[in-house]
C-alpha cells in the first residue's frame, strides 16, 4: 500500500538517521528509529500510558549504515538500524543523567543529544528544547526514560505512511471450491497452513483431526494429494526451510517428515515425551541444519536441531538426525501456539494457562511472561514492521503487546466467540481474527478500529466451527478450511483525504510549536505543520463513541485539552496521541466551550 502522492510528513525522528557505530562518522539518531528497535530490546517504556485510537508504531527500521550524501531524509530512514544503537542511546541517556535522579532537565537533554539528533526543526539546542518540551507534556520541566521512550513509540506513528491512514482491505464472503467427497476431511480440519518451496508451485495444507494431511492447490484449490499421517490428530505442519520438506506433527507424540514431490515419508521424530500441539521451523545463520520448535501438551516448549544423516539413503525413513537442544516447562497447561521471532531471536509461545512466554533461543536471556487474558491463549504471532507481539484468545480478545515493557498496548474485545487465531498483515497495516463461531474481523493496527466482519454463514455438518486461517499475500485472498479449503477474496478500500471525514468542530493554533490542530465532530485530531501545510500526525475517536464538541491547549501549550457531549474532558500530548488524564464531569451536559 505504499504511495507517492498526498501528504509527505516524515516523523523528525526519521530525518537524518546516521549510524552511531561508525567510528569514522558523526554519530546521529533517528528517535522513530530507535522507538521502534527498542522493542528488541529488555529497555523499559511507560507501562500506563493509554493511547485511544492514537496512531503507532508505524515505519520500517533504519539501518546502522551512513547514508549517502545525496539520499533523502525519509531515503535516510528507510535504513535498518539493529539494536546495539539503541543501547547507545539509552547509555547516553544514563550518562546525560548527572544527578542521578532518573530523568533529565531541559539542558541535559541538549547536552546529550546535539549534534547527533536531527528533528525536523533542525539539531541545533533550540530544536533540541522544542522537542524535549513535545515529551515533557506534563511540564514538570524533566523527562525520564519512560517518556522518552513511550513518546518514541507514540510519535512515529505512520508519519511516513500519513496517507495511507484511511486506507484498507476487507474480505469477501468466503467460496468453496466443489469437492468430491473422498478429497474432504472426515473430521474438522484444525490447522491451515501454506508452503512455498523453492522448487514448485504453492500449496496449502490442511491437517485434520482423521488423521489426514492434505495438500491442494494455492491457485485453484485444486485436491493434490491425501496422506494419512496416523490415527490421532494432525496438529500442525511447516515447510522444512532447508531441505525443503513437509513436517507434520501428530497427537500420537511424533513428527513426520514427507518429501513434497514423491510424498514418501522421508524421516520422523518418534515417542516425544508430551503430544506436539504446535511448530515452527527456521535454518540459523552459517549452519546448515534446521530448527524445529514444539509446544506440547505437557507445558513444555521443546527445540529441536533437524540434520540429515549422511549415512541414510534418501528414501530412508531414518533420513533425519534429531537433538534436542533444550526444553522448558514455561507453562502449567496445553502449549497451543509458537512462533520463532528472527529480530528478537526467541520462541514465542500461549498457552491455556492463560500465559505468553518468550525464550531466547540461545538461552542468554531471563525468560519473560505476558499476562493478560483471563482465559487459554489460542494463538500469537508477530509483527516484524511494527515490532509487537498479537495474540488472540478463549477469553474472545485480540491483544497487542510491547514486549520491551511487558505491558498491552491495545486490547481488541468485539468478538462474540473464542479466538482460533490471529494474523498479523504487516504491510497492510492490520490484523485478521479468527473465531470459533466462524467470524472473520479485520483490525487497523494504528488506530484498533474493527474495519470489518465476515462470517462465513455455511452449516457445516460435522462441527459447525472453523479452527484455523492462513494468510496468502501472493494472492490477496484469506484461506480457511471445515472439511476442505475455502477462500475469502480481499479487496482494497481507499480513501485519498488528507482531511476530516466529518464536520470540523474547531481548528486552534499552537505558536510555541507552530502547528495548527483541528477536530471533528467523529473525534479524529489532526495536527499540520503550519509552515508546510503537511499533516504531521493524527489520532481517532478522541472520546469514543461520543461527539468531540470542544478544544483548547493548556496555559503552556504542551498538552491539548477536549470535550465532548457526554461533559467528559480529556488531556492529551496531541505531538504522540497519548491521553494524560481524563477529567470525570459532575453533569453529563455537552461542553460547549474550554
Amino acid at each position: 500500500m505504499e504511495t507517492s502522492s498526498g501528504p509527505s510528513a516524515v516523523s523528525p525522528f526519521l530525518m537524518a538517521a546516521y549510524s552511531m557505530q561508525n567510528s569514522d562518522a558523526d554519530p546521529g539518531l533517528s528517535t522513530g528509529v530507535m522507538a521502534r528497535t527498542a522493542v528488541s530490546m529488555g529497555l523499559e517504556a511507560a507501562p500506563n500510558v493509554r493511547q485511544t485510537g492514537a496512531t503507532d508504531l508505524t515505519g520500517e527500521l533504519a539501518l546502522p549504515r551512513v547514508p549517502g550524501r545525496g539520499a533523502s531524509a525519509a531515503d535516510k530512514a528507510k535504513h535498518q538500524v539493529n539494536k546495539e544503537v539503541l543501547q547507545q542511546v539509552y547509555q547516553t541517556f544514563l550518562d546525560a543523567d548527572a544527578d542521578g535522579s532518573g530523568c533529565l532537565d531541559v539542558q541535559e537533554f541538549v547536552d546529550a543529544f546535539l549534534g547527533t539528533l536531527q528533528t525536523e526543526d533542525g539539531d541545533d539546542a533550540e530544536a533540541l528544547a522544542k522537542l524535549f518540551a513535545r515529551i515533557d507534556a506534563n511540564a514538570d520541566e524533566t523527562i525520564d526514560w519512560d517518556e522518552f521512550s513511550t513518546y518514541m513509540l507514540l510519535e512515529s506513528a505512520g508519519i511516513s505512511r500519513i496517507r495511507e491512514l484511511d486506507d484498507h482491505v476487507t474480505f469477501q464472503a468466503p467460496e468453496s471450491p466443489p469437492l468430491q467427497e473422498a478429497q474432504m476431511h472426515k473430521e474438522v480440519i484444525q490447522r491451515v497452513v501454506q508452503i512455498s518451496p523453492n522448487k514448485g508451485a504453492d500449496r496449502y495444507v490442511t491437517c485434520g483431526r482423521d488423521g489426514a494431511v492434505k495438500v491442494w492447490s494455492a491457485q485453484t484449490l485444486a485436491h493434490v494429494r491425501s496422506l494419512q499421517v496416523g490415527k490421532s490428530w494432525v496438529t500442525d505442519a511447516a515447510l522444512l526451510p532447508l531441505t525443503q520438506k513437509l513436517a507434520c506433527c501428530t497427537f500420537g507424540r511424533a513428527m513426520k517428515v514427507y518429501d513434497l514431490f514423491t510424498f514418501e515419508m522421508c524421516g520422523q521424530i518418534q515417542e516425544l515425551e508430551d503430544a506436539p500441539l504446535a511448530m515452527d521451523t527456521w535454518v540459523p545463520p552459517k549452519k546448515q541444519s534446521e530448527m524445529v520448535v514444539f509446544g506440547d501438551g505437557g507445558g513444555f516448549v521443546r527445540l529441536y536441531d533437524l540434520s540429515i544423516n549422511p549415512l541414510e539413503d534418501k528414501g530412508s525413513q531414518d533420513r533425519y538426525l534429531s537433538r534436542m537442544l533444550w526444553s522448558y516447562q514455561n507453562h502449567h497447561d496445553w502449549v497451543t501456539s509458537v512462533v520463532f521471532v528472527e529480530e528478537l531471536n526467541c520462541v514465542v509461545a500461549g498457552s491455556l494457562d492463560k500465559m505468553i512466554s518468550m525464550t531466547d533461543v540461545e538461552e542468554r536471556v531471563p525468560l519473560k511472561m505476558l499476562e493478560g487474558h483471563t482465559k487459554g491463549v489460542t494463538s500469537v504471532a508477530w509483527s516484524p514492521i511494527y515490532k509487537f507481539v498479537c495474540s488472540g484468545g478463549q477469553d474472545r480478545n485480540v491483544i497487542l503487546w510491547n514486549v520491551f515493557s511487558q505491558q498491552p498496548l491495545a486490547t481488541l474485545s468485539e468478538h462474540t466467540g473464542p479466538v482460533q487465531q490471529v494474523i498479523v498483515c504487516d504491510r497492510d497495516n492490520q490484523i485478521i481474527s479468527l473465531t470459533s463461531d466462524k467470524t472473520v474481523k479485520v483490525w487497523d493496527i494504528r488506530n484498533h478500529k474493527c474495519l470489518q466482519t465476515v462470517t462465513d454463514r455455511e452449516k457445516y455438518k460435522v462441527e459447525d466451527t472453523l479452527m484455523s486461517m492462513v494468510y496468502d499475500s501472493k494472492r490477496k485472498c484469506l484461506v480457511t478450511g471445515n472439511l476442505g479449503p475455502k477462500t475469502w477474496t480481499q479487496t482494497k478500500v481507499c480513501s485519498t483525504s488528507a482531511g476530516h471525514q466529518q464536520p470540523v468542530i474547531k481548528v486552534i493554533f499552537n505558536d510555541l510549536f507552530n502547528e495548527a490542530i483541528s477536530g471533528d465532530a467523529a473525534g479524529t485530531i489532526s495536527v499540520w505543520h503550519v509552515p508546510t501545510g503537511k499533516l504531521r500526525f493524527r489520532f481517532y475517536e478522541a472520546h469514543g463513541a461520543q461527539r468531540l464538541t470542544a478544544l483548547a491547549f493548556d496555559p503552556t501549550r504542551r498538552r491539548l485539552l477536549t470535550g465532548a457531549d457526554d461533559g467528559a474532558v480529556k488531556v492529551w500530548n496531541f505531538n504522540s496521541g497519548s491521553c494524560i488524564m481524563k477529567l470525570s464531569p459532575r453533569t453529563h451536559d455537552e461542553v460547549t466551550s474550554l
